[in-house]
């Protein structure tokens, strides 16, 4: 099996068979080409790992810069659909307990938001080895020294200028999600930040929150490249160079991502 598409279709942890999984594709995206069959179930058997199900409402983008935000129900096939349909790219690193409103309404600060806690590395250069140095610290050092296991952590090339990992919210104990928790995961930001300098401490936001790049979907605008999934020894000392990684985000990587565990994970 090619390691590009190591879980690709079968019948999947849902029980969808691969003719259930064509017979969706085709009557949602009607000859479309935003993505490909084998993506659109990569992304509906993963969304788990981008936005929790337990979430109600989420916010998605298609690519062009000032295009509208759309609210949508959230459910676990949302992020396919949308991305299958409307050519989504982004979605929001949060979810939300109900419909948020305009982004200046102070309602907002109300709502229970549910999610993952998503870290982004910017190198904000050319050379982004900064950025990997900092993924390299956060997965081998800081979360080992909380007691987290860094194979349940995943881990991205951003398809830009630095890179991005996942802790999730059943690692942190904050599963039932809180209206506060955009000020949580800063908190916790600005912690880790004293010793990972790329480390993006201005994603954890209030009122509609923020975007966040959906893996394997091709970034027209910036010459096709992708946001792909790494696996953990590829991201090691002595893994992947560079070059490696930004060639292979030239086409969607469809490899197995680390489930989302039902409680706390230790070492």
């Amino acid at each position: 099996m090619n390691e590009e598409t190591q879980n690709a279709p079968g019948v999947t942890a849902e029980g969808v068979s691969r003719k259930g999984w064509v017979k969706k594709f085709s009557l949602l995206n009607n000859g479309n080409p935003w993505v490909c069959q084998d993506v659109f179930e990569w992304l509906w058997r993963n969304s788990d790992r981008f936005v929790p199900h337990n979430a109600k409402w989420y916010l998605c983008k298609i690519e062009r810069e000032k295009a509208p935000w759309h609210h949508v129900q959230y459910d676990q096939s949302r992020i396919a659909v949308d991305a299958a349909t409307i050519g989504a790219m982004y979605f929001s690193i949060l979810g939300f307990e109900q419909e948020p409103l305009p982004a200046t309404d102070p309602r907002n600060l109300n709502i229970v938001r549910h999610g993952h806690w998503h870290l982004d590395f910017d190198a904000q250069q050319e050379d982004i080895t900064p950025a990997l140095l900092d993924l390299r610290k956060l997965l081998f050092e800081l979360l080992p020294s909380y007691g987290v296991n860094p194979n349940v952590v995943p881990v991205y090339y951003s398809g830009g200028k630095g890179f991005h990992a996942t802790v999730f919210n059943t690692i942190l104990g904050t599963q039932d999600g809180s209206n506060i928790l955009p000020h949580i995961y800063k908190e916790m930001a600005a912690e880790f930040g004293k010793k990972l300098k790329t480390l993006d401490q201005g994603i954890y936001k209030t009122g509609l929150g923020q975007l966040y790049r959906i893996p394997n979907i091709s970034r027209k605008l910036k010459g096709g490249v992708h946001k792909i999934p790494l696996q953990l020894s590829e991201v090691q000392e002595g893994g992947l160079t560079l070059e490696e990684i930004k060639t292979k985000a030239m086409k969607p990587r469809l490899i197995d991502l680390p489930a989302v565990p039902k409680s706390e994970v230790k070492q």
